[in-house]
């Protein structure tokens, strides 16, 4: 009854199709009095498509403090780190997680003792853990849940390389702070 006062979109595009806008999230956002959109596109997508009447602030999702970057500044990795391998994406078709799979069997195969850690959580959950037990891949590659809220930098402390294999992707939030954390990625 009252309205939320604001609500912050995903970095996605906010598009009439994206599956996890439920119709209580709709309503909420109906009853908003203030949106932040992560792209000049969701907000055009919420004007057009959700018909959001309230103001629209745009605010791409790269908003890091310097304070906040001078402890995250690169360090040299340890050796056993650079053959550890993160990929930080919800696990559903659109992310290509199983042409990732397929490049760490290649790997493995030609004799390199690298890991891969993959954190999220989706609809091809079940899927991806038959597809890492049929390539024979249980002791290179973990399918992780997400960490906490806020504990990306402490996730990618840990990890040499950033893969995202995204079949379509917008501004990818993973691969900024992977670039605020001094890391490589690979995309």
């Amino acid at each position: 009854p009252y309205g939320t006062a604001t609500i912050i979109t995903e970095v996605t595009n906010a598009n009439q199709n994206v599956y996890w806008i439920t119709p209580r999230m709709k309503k909420a956002l109906l009853n908003a009095k203030h949106v932040i959109a992560m792209s000049t596109t969701a907000k055009n997508n919420l004007v057009n498509w959700y018909k959001f009447p309230g103001p629209i602030t745009i605010m791409p999702p790269c908003a890091y403090s310097l304070a906040h970057l001078r402890e995250y500044l690169p360090q040299p990795l340890q050796e056993h780190f650079s053959r550890n391998i993160v990929c930080i994406a919800r696990l559903s078709e659109e992310k290509g997680i199983e042409f990732l799979l397929g490049a760490m069997k290649q790997l493995r195969d030609d004799g390199l003792d690298v890991k891969l850690s993959i954190f999220g959580e989706g609809t091809d959950l079940a899927r991806l853990s038959l597809q890492v037990k049929m390539m024979g891949l249980e002791k290179g590659v973990f399918l992780k849940k997400n960490f906490k809220f806020g504990g990306i930098e402490d996730v990618l402390r840990r990890y040499g390389l950033v893969v995202l294999p995204s079949l379509i992707e917008g501004l990818p939030t993973c691969l900024l702070e992977a670039m605020a954390c001094g890391r490589t990625f690979v995309a």
